[in-house]
């Protein structure tokens, strides 16, 4: 509570991309309180329903708590993938051998010669929905023997990324594809049914649109996409990291909506609506004993992010289940060089969901 109380009055707690920093990348829009509306610096139609893609120059970097989320997830990870996913690696026969020989996937991916494509399984993500590029292009750069599909069904959205905010087309650990994100996810739990691929280690629901809301066919209990999922997702610790809107500002507070009557009502029914998808993600992607899910919020965004982690285990005790997911954002940020404690931002309201 002291860091909320801080954070109303200003205080950025030493994070680059703390949200009271906004006016400098979020302008004007949206209501918001920022010096300037920006400069339109891209205009396309979109061709899926979504209105007019106009991003906006505005100077500062926005770095997501999705990232963060993203952190923790890949520090529960077996330490011989995690150091795959931490550091970068050169071409080495020789040892690509050798690791091969030991009958350990992740040992032969966290050896010399993973990233370079000599191996047939390397650690991969898959990030649904690309926006600006900003977690894509994040995940790859720090995490460079990660390989990151980002898959965006909007040629608008992924040509205004590509052309006017600083995602590169072509990077080592990096491919683009504009495709629906459910048909993707979907022909991936086929071609891992058919062992024609690995599973996934990581996939990011990142999608929104044109109403700023997340399309239904992605949370939706019981839906195809679901199913999917579960399939595509490594057995033994696959993950979920799903970023969500509530749809009323401040919605996502654990203490409710500001107000009284019809916005104290609302507020209950978006944070129900949230419990109830969080819970649909968890029932699809875990077994008892094989995982947790907890819920991040970030209110002054109206966002929570959902994450769902195979091979997880968190003590019953709500602080302690907290804390332990806040020391592995911070340790896992550390090693892969983020700009800002990620345990900071990993700590914002945590919830684990029961």
């Amino acid at each position: 509570m002291g860091h909320a109380v801080a954070e109303f009055f200003g205080a950025t707690l030493g994070d680059p991309g703390h949200w009271n920093l906004s006016p400098e990348w979020y302008g004007t829009q949206g209501g918001g309180y920022g010096r300037d509306a920006g400069e339109v610096v891209f205009e396309r139609e979109s061709a899926c329903g979504n209105g007019r893609v106009t991003p906006d120059c505005l100077a500062a970097d926005y770095l997501k708590t999705v990232a963060s989320a993203a952190a923790i997830v890949i520090s529960a990870w077996p330490a011989e993938l995690r150091r795959h996913c931490l550091q970068a690696l050169c071409t080495d026969a020789s040892g690509t051998g050798a690791a091969v020989a030991s009958g350990d996937p992740a040992r032969a991916a966290a050896a010399p010669g993973a990233a370079s494509g000599l191996l047939p399984w390397r650690a991969c993500a898959v990030c649904v929905g690309v926006g600006g590029g900003a977690l894509p292009l994040f995940l790859s750069h720090h995490f460079p023997g990660l390989l990151v599909d980002a898959v965006e069904l909007d040629a608008a959205v992924l040509e205004a990324a590509t052309t006017a905010m600083g995602l590169p087309e072509c990077r080592a650990n990096l491919h683009l594809h504009c495709a629906d994100g459910a048909e993707w996810v979907a022909q991936a739990a086929e071609a891992v049914h058919a062992q024609e691929q690995p599973p996934h280690d990581l996939v990011l629901l990142d999608a929104f649109d044109g109403d700023d809301a997340v399309p239904a066919c992605f949370t939706q209990p019981g839906a195809p996409f679901l199913t999917s999922l579960a399939d595509a997702l490594h057995p033994r610790h696959g993950a979920l990291v799903a970023n969500l809107h509530c749809a009323r500002p401040r919605a996502a507070w654990p203490w409710g909506a500001r107000g009284g009557g019809d916005a104290v009502g609302a507020g209950a029914r978006e944070r129900a609506e949230l419990a109830a998808t969080a819970r649909a993600f968890r029932d699809a992607l875990l077994v008892p004993g094989n995982g947790a899910a907890w819920l991040a919020h970030a209110p002054q965004q109206a966002n929570a992010v959902v994450v769902v982690a195979r091979g997880v285990a968190l003590p019953r005790e709500p602080r302690q289940a907290a804390r332990q997911l806040v020391d592995a954002a911070r340790r896992t940020g550390a090693e892969a060089g983020f700009c800002f404690d990620a345990g900071n931002r990993a700590a914002r309201l945590l919830q684990v969901i029961e």
